[in-house]
């Protein structure tokens, strides 16, 4: 308006507003991040979600180490070589070499399989309005706030696909591959090694994987078959809730005079390196057979990965071993 009419009075007002923008701007951020905190107390995780959010600072992988021992800057090898080494964690075990894993169970408590009218639309219509506004997509590129957006028309498509996956025991190929970021844990950033691999997939594809999954944790709970002392990946537990028992042991020990000795294991790739077959003796031994074992062999057999950095991007690989980090039957 001033460049328009030359008028000291709106300048003067412009300047005004601004000041009080940048003031209502600042107590709102202030009245976020106090609110922020408060709820922090009872999920840490916000927090640290909030700072990594506003640290504008990306380092990307500049260099890395190939095979041959060469520093490369370029970002086609870059990818494929991480790619590579990704792959070769993987590992391949005969079923021959197969430890028994034998566990009875009661059979009133066997696994209650899922049908394929079991998928309801509103089953369907419920898990895509409870997405999450900003998950990344997938290879598929369809994005949580689409989907959510337009929850009422993916109902019906999407509802189809689940149910004449689950008749056929097979998934789409959408649904079996993943967009992998390699996320630095340690050392330094030119060695592959030093990252790990964070893998996006298919959203729809993780609404159906929620559905199989609610049905596996109900079996496991029901038949008591996780352990009370595990406190990974198990709802209502975590590294806090770990560490608690373990102080209050060491604690009571101590008041008693009693020694403590501590050993700590760490098994590298874990999560990689299990082997397909391996995994599904222990899903067998644990009662899900059947077709339910059939559905869990189709989320994991012949799944692939690709890295994913900027515009570049590596080669497909088949995943022969583990599962995807970031899916929801994953870790």
């Amino acid at each position: 308006m001033y460049n328009l009419l030359n008028d000291v009075h709106q300048l003067e007002e412009y300047k005004q507003l601004c000041k009080l923008l940048k003031t209502e701007i600042y107590n709102a951020r202030v009245l976020f991040e106090k609110n922020l905190v408060l709820r922090s107390k009872l999920n840490p995780k916000l927090l640290c979600k909030y700072l990594n959010s506003t640290n504008s600072i990306k380092d990307p992988i500049k260099a890395i180490i190939t095979p041959n021992g060469d520093l490369s800057h370029e970002p086609n090898k870059i990818v494929n070589c991480l790619n590579k080494h990704f792959q070769d964690v993987f590992t391949i075990e005969e079923k021959g070499d197969l430890p028994p894993f034998h566990l009875e169970l009661n059979d009133v408590y066997k696994f209650e399989d899922i049908e394929s009218d079991d998928i309801s639309f509103e089953l369907v219509l419920s898990k895509l309005n409870s997405l999450k506004d900003n998950k990344s997509p997938g290879p598929d590129k369809l994005c949580s706030i689409v989907l959510k957006s337009c929850a009422i028309s993916f109902t019906l498509p999407l509802t189809l696909i689940f149910r004449e996956s689950l008749k056929a025991s097979q998934l789409p190929i959408q649904f079996k591959s993943a967009n992998v970021t390699p996320i630095h844990k340690k050392g330094h950033k030119t060695v592959a090694s030093n990252y790990y691999p964070d893998s996006l997939t298919s959203i729809p594809c993780k609404i159906l994987e929620s559905i199989l999954r609610e049905r596996i944790e109900k079996h496991l709970y029901k038949n008591i078959l996780l352990t009370i002392q595990q406190h990974g990946f198990v709802k209502g537990k975590s590294c806090t809730t770990n560490l608690l028992e373990t102080l209050d042991f060491i604690s009571s020990h101590n008041s008693n005079g009693l020694p403590v000795d501590v050993v700590m294991l760490d098994f590298a790739k874990a999560f990689d390196s299990v082997p397909h077959k391996r995994l599904f003796a222990k899903l067998n031994a644990y009662g899900i057979n059947g077709l339910a074992l059939k559905r869990m062999e189709a989320f994991l057999n012949n799944i692939r990965q690709r890295i994913v950095l900027d515009e570049f991007v590596s080669e497909w690989v088949e995943m022969f071993s583990g599962v995807p980090q970031g899916s929801i039957i994953g870790p």
